[in-house]
């Protein structure tokens, strides 16, 4: 065999080598199997002044590659301690058992029945709150301004590298940076290896906003992506006002007895 046709063997068997690790890596998984995660969010609200009525949909995603029956994998699901409506996909083609979550459930743990794969989706939602222990969106007063702080991502996944994606939706143009009325300050993230692919993008068709950050060898480490959206400017209340136009009124007073002595 000459020299020429060797090297073209070689590189061949090489290409092909690469091009088939990724799915023989993952086929390799004794446990339970996921190709990939997605962790999504919704933000919804009418009141973009103080964002009263916010609330935030969350959902992951798995998509299940072949495992054998019977492997599990536990993760931490991250449940809110003021969740409610949880809700989840039935899989029954993936063969995929778990247990319900309720308030305070802090792990999922999903079981194989079957040999069958699937797309898995479970989640549940929160109102805007005054604690992240509660809720993945606060309310808060920053630059003067009322505001709906956000912090998420998703964590805990106990499984081989799989691709991860983080997408967060709002209604609305939220594609401004800045501190004034309608804008957004995009507070970062931590870990490495995450990439952002949407920087706030309006689609003026949905009328939604959208932040997304993947990363293409995910181990369970949280993006703990952090923004801050700016509503209406903060004003006195009428007793706050009143209060002060009392001080005043007393400042005068004590001013002119002054004077009269």
């Amino acid at each position: 065999m000459s020299l020429a046709r060797s090297v073209r063997y070689l590189v061949a068997a090489v290409l092909a080598a690469v091009a088939f690790w990724p799915a023989a890596a993952r086929a390799q998984c004794t446990g339970f199997c996921a190709a990939e995660r997605q962790s999504a969010y919704l933000l919804t609200f009418s009141d973009n002044n103080r964002f009263s009525d916010a609330t935030a949909r969350y959902s992951i995603g798995f998509d299940i590659t072949p495992s054998a029956t019977g492997s599990s994998a536990t993760f931490a699901l991250g449940v809110k301690a003021a969740q409610y409506g949880f809700f989840s996909s039935t899989l029954l083609a993936a063969g995929l058992t778990y247990p319900p979550v309720g308030p305070g459930g802090t792990t999922l743990t999903m079981t194989k029945t079957g040999p069958g794969t699937g797309f898995l989706t479970v989640g549940y939602y929160t109102d805007i709150a005054t604690s992240f222990a509660d809720s993945w969106i606060v309310a808060g007063v920053h630059n003067g301004r009322y505001t709906l702080d956000f912090l998420g991502g998703g964590s805990g996944y106990l499984g081989s590298p799989i691709d991860y994606m983080l997408e967060v939706q709002m209604y609305g143009d939220w594609s401004s940076s800045g501190t004034g009325m309608g804008q957004h300050e995009f507070l970062g993230w931590s870990g490495a290896g995450y990439a952002l692919t949407y920087d706030f993008v309006y689609d003026s068709g949905s009328n939604i906003t959208t932040l997304r950050m993947d990363h293409s060898a995910w181990e369970g480490a949280s993006p703990n992506a952090a923004f801050r959206l700016y509503g209406a400017e903060v004003v006195p209340e009428p007793a706050s006002i009143a209060l002060v136009a009392t001080g005043l009124a007393g400042l005068g007073l004590v001013a002119r007895r002054r004077r009269v002595r």
